[in-house]
């Protein structure tokens, strides 16, 4: 299987995307800066973990690259997020962690499910949202908004599907707090 994880830095995306390399699929771990590609292959090459790394930040037209990937597996994990009174965000943090979290988020998974369609083949999108999304928390408002955006379309994907039936699965997961350093942002 051939998988393109976005958010592969740190965190969920990079356990994925060791836990599916180890198993002998072909894994590309995307990270949004250069910088972040370095570390990310020299932690890969400490550990012996045969995977692909390259830069796709989601507000760039990295996203293209999808188009040229024959992938199997989408794990659409990245995402950004501040923390702050919804009342008192500024216009810009709010537009960027939709843009990122919603907007282009969704941009790449519709592209990879036209490209899956287009190649018929029965692939797997699995898109992480957040628990914030369902139950609101004081001043993570901006984020879990965004991420029940995402979470809505993803439900919704789900039962287009099962109208047009080209095998193509959704898997929305939304995780709780958890020890990455993304919480402490």
């Amino acid at each position: 299987m051939r998988v393109l994880i976005t958010g592969a830095a740190s965190g969920i995306g990079y356990q994925v995307g060791v836990m599916l390399a180890r198993r002998g699929h072909l894994v590309y771990m995307t990270c949004r800066s250069v910088a972040e590609v370095f570390v990310l292959r020299e932690r890969l090459g400490r550990e012996g973990v045969p995977a692909v790394c390259f830069k796709l930040d989601l507000l760039s037209d990295d996203i293209n690259i999808a188009d040229s990937l024959d992938i199997d597996c989408l794990f659409n994990h990245a995402g950004i997020g501040t923390a702050g009174s919804i009342l008192y965000m500024n216009e810009e943090s709010l537009r960027n962690i939709y843009e990122v979290n919603f907007f282009r988020s969704f941009l790449l998974l519709k592209k990879v499910y036209r490209h899956m369609v287009d190649r018929k083949i029965a692939g797997k999108i699995f898109v992480t949202s957040s628990l914030l999304g369902m139950f609101p928390m004081p001043f993570f408002g901006v984020y879990g908004s965004s991420k029940a955006a995402i979470s809505q379309v993803v439900k919704t994907m789900q039962e287009e599907e099962k109208v047009f039936r080209h095998g193509i699965s959704f898997c929305l997961v939304e995780p709780g707090a958890y020890a990455t350093g993304f919480n402490q942002v």
